[in-house]
């Protein structure tokens, strides 16, 4: 599994759930493993937000919470940004029943492979992480148990406050 470098790190026990629905399910559904994939990425955004700012910005879907000035500078690479942008919209077409292509399923998780490992290196919980494989992709005949809507814990990513300033950025 291409996202086993986080499944014994307890303070990511919900990001890992969500990646690993994600890739369990991207050969075999692609419309859920997207939807997941749009979700882990809209936890770990918040998790950013309360460790840099101290606080999630309400009212803000994740549009707007990833083109926010501060997010985007502290991401620092308009690529990045656009692959960010990329997971939440097949991400939208999963959820709401739209067709989500085997390779854009696929695509997305391998972005947000990309932004799970760079945000926990930045975190000091991993030093490095594995290149994307899609060697280890399989089907799964698991029926859907997926939760519908991110649930954010805030104290989770507390302990992290000091891991991440205003000023670091992602690059």
């Amino acid at each position: 599994m291409n996202f086993s470098f986080i499944d014994n790190i307890e303070s990511m026990s919900k990001i890992y759930s969500l990646c690993s629905d994600a890739e369990e399910f991207v050969l075999s559904r692609p419309n859920i493993s997207s939807g997941q994939s749009r979700k882990a990425l809209e936890y770990l955004v918040k998790g950013v937000y309360h460790v840099k700012q101290g606080y999630v910005p309400r009212n803000q879907d994740l549009f707007s919470l990833v083109t926010r000035d501060e997010f985007t500078e502290f991401i620092g690479d308009h690529g990045l940004i656009d692959a960010l942008h990329f997971i939440r919209k097949v991400g939208n077409n999963g959820v709401h029943g739209n067709n989500v292509t085997k390779l854009q399923a696929i695509k997305s998780l391998e972005f947000l492979h990309f932004f799970v490992g760079e945000i926990l290196i930045k975190l000091n919980l991993i030093e490095t992480y594995p290149q994307f494989d899609t060697g280890l992709l399989n089907k799964t005949d698991k029926g859907e148990t997926v939760e519908k809507d991110v649930v954010f814990d805030q104290s989770i990513f507390d302990q992290f406050k000091g891991k991440i300033t205003r000023h670091t950025t992602l690059t």
